[in-house]
């Protein structure tokens, strides 16, 4: 295993459970979307498929006679650590889609916060939380509770609290950490507010509190806050490139695909044809343009994380003539003088005239 814990590596702390496996499914003869999934090696997960790839396993039932690619999400329940698989999606044998690649076969990327380790036996506990706000109405759905993932392998002994990123592998039925690095160290402990005792407002004259009698209340942070109304909000993401997409896709219903590099993650961006068209345009239209690609953070992938209901708008950039660039500037200081500042940022140089 490499551990890279001596630096903490600069990237955003998304919660991430994604896994690519090759086998075959076996859905369940009371409930087509719960079954096992069966390794090349024999091995057998339980697993669900999700709404998207059921649609497309009963239009094309031929997925279920032979072992097929999938994208997988590593899940435990709220109850025990007994590992199962969400089945996201498949790809064909020779996909090289970013996400999917064959070489990554039976590995994982999973990004959470260390709540439990064993040295001794060689194993640890990472939670996986949901990294985007639970609908309303959704709270309670056991879909979208944190959840436990155990991992073969060591971290060291202060990991306990710290979000890692770790890239594993399947070994039989368990994931094995390959590689390690640190993201975010513990954050100081906060003290938890203790109540106080406050004295009430004074009783009226006509009425004599009994000899001893204290009234108080408690202090909490519901108590403070009452009566303050929060600001709702709504957390967007905005991508911005200045060159026509490569490797772009067309995926279910025409919709078109591909993927943004930002550095830090690679974003998944799907639209539909006409919302794609913009940068068709825009690409036949203007010599310097800019896009800004707005939307919300989807589902974390292998990589990155797909960005949900994107909208696109396109921007010319004009170049600036030289007479705009060199025009100057008067400014009047009295009736009789007046001072010219010309700067000229193509020949950079400034000059300044005084008349009076």
């Amino acid at each position: 295993m490499t551990d890279s814990s001596q630096q903490i590596k600069r990237r955003p702390k998304l919660y991430m459970s994604f896994g690519v496996l090759r086998g075959q499914y076996q859905p369940s003869q009371d409930v087509f979307s719960k079954g096992v999934l069966v390794t090349e090696d024999g091995v057998q997960f339980p697993a669900i498929v999700q709404p998207k790839l059921e649609q497309q396993i009963q239009q094309q039932p031929e997925l279920l006679n032979t072992q097929q690619i999938f994208g997988v999400w590593p899940c435990t329940s709220a109850e025990s650590l007994k590992l199962f698989m969400k089945l996201k999606g498949v790809r064909k044998e020779d996909s090289q889609q970013p996400g999917y690649p064959t070489a990554e076969v039976d590995k994982f990327s999973i990004c959470g916060v260390v709540v439990s380790q064993d040295q001794e036996a060689g194993k640890l506990v990472i939670q996986i939380k949901r990294n985007g706000k639970i609908p309303p109405g959704k709270e309670l759905d056991p879909a979208l509770q944190p959840f436990n993932l155990e991992i073969s392998g060591e971290l060291p002994d202060k990991a306990v609290g710290q979000f890692w990123e770790l890239t594993c592998a399947r070994q039989g039925e368990q994931i094995v950490i390959t590689e390690a690095n640190l993201l975010v160290e513990s954050p100081p402990a906060i003290k938890k507010p203790q109540a106080c005792a406050i004295k009430a407002p004074a009783k009226s004259s006509t009425v004599a509190p009994a000899p001893g009698d204290k009234e108080t209340f408690e202090v909490t942070p519901s108590t403070v806050n009452a009566g303050i109304s929060l600001t709702p909000g709504k957390m967007e993401v905005v991508v911005k490139l200045n060159q026509f997409p490569n490797d772009v896709r067309t995926v279910d219903k025409g919709w078109k695909e591909f993927e943004v590099d930002t550095g830090d993650a690679l974003v998944t961006i799907t639209v539909k044809p006409k919302v794609f068209a913009t940068l068709e345009q825009a690409k036949l239209d203007y010599s310097d343009w800019v896009a800004a690609i707005s939307g919300q953070m989807g589902e974390v992938t292998l990589t990155g994380f797909r960005l949900e209901s994107p909208s696109i708008k396109v921007f010319e950039r004009k170049a600036k003539s030289p007479q705009e660039q060199d025009r100057p500037i008067w400014i009047s200081c009295c009736r009789k003088t007046h001072v010219t500042l010309v700067f000229s940022p193509t020949l950079n140089y400034s000059h300044t005239h005084l008349s009076l």
